[in-house]
């Protein structure tokens, strides 16, 4: 299935220079720079990159931002019409059981919100919070596995909750890719059960590997 989504223009000035880079530095992962990566910040469990440099004051208000996207949706996802009123689009992703029956569900929502959205280690460290793990002080302290959009390197961070925490949630995918032609930064997220998103996790990577920007929707 085709979806294309187009957002109406809130224009909110602000630097996105340091995302830009931050994102650019995943080539180096496909121009074989890795064991430079893996020497400078000695993570050799993580997957190889170059953190951003450190971020300035964040400025505009984080609502949406420009932009035609266009995607593959995976089989079984429903869009949801209830959710955060800030997504540019909602699923509904459901697993099964052991036993084979549908089970619970998880929810996949894409969101463009203008210039840094926040700062790239305050993201991390909230969604850490989310599911009940402790912030990190540097972003190299963050597993961050490359992913690409639309020809873009994008970073893919897997977050679950540790053994014993009951936490708001237990499970979240993000994919995090600035956009310097939009001023704007999206976020791709899987938020729910650990086991629905496991069951799901490569069908998330497929979705989001799918986004291309500025294409006319398919007939």
């Amino acid at each position: 299935m085709k979806t294309h989504l187009t957002a109406d223009r809130l224009d909110h000035p602000t630097q996105l220079s340091v995302w830009v880079v931050a994102c650019l530095s995943l080539v180096c992962v496909f121009s074989g720079c890795e064991e430079e990566a893996v020497r400078s910040y000695q993570a050799p469990k993580s997957p190889a990159y170059t953190p951003p440099a450190p971020m300035g004051p964040v400025t505009g208000s984080g609502s949406a931002a420009p932009s035609d996207i266009n995607w593959d949706l995976p089989e079984g996802w429903q869009t949801s019409t209830t959710g955060l009123s800030m997504a540019m689009a909602i699923f509904d992703v459901v697993g099964n059981s052991a036993e084979g029956e549908v089970g619970e569900a998880a929810r996949v929502t894409v969101t463009e919100l203008s210039g840094e959205a926040g700062g790239f280690l305050g993201n991390v460290n909230r969604w850490r919070g989310q599911v009940g793990l402790a912030p990190v002080e540097k972003i190299e302290l963050q597993p961050i596995s490359p992913v690409q959009i639309d020809g873009h390197p994008a970073g893919l961070i897997d977050l679950a909750a540790a053994p014993g925490v009951t936490p708001g949630i237990p499970r979240m995918l993000v994919v995090l890719l600035p956009r310097i032609e939009t001023n704007s930064t999206w976020f791709f997220k899987m938020t729910g059960p650990d086991d629905v998103v496991s069951q799901h996790k490569q069908n998330f990577i497929g979705f989001v590997e799918s986004v291309r920007f500025g294409e006319a929707a398919d007939e």
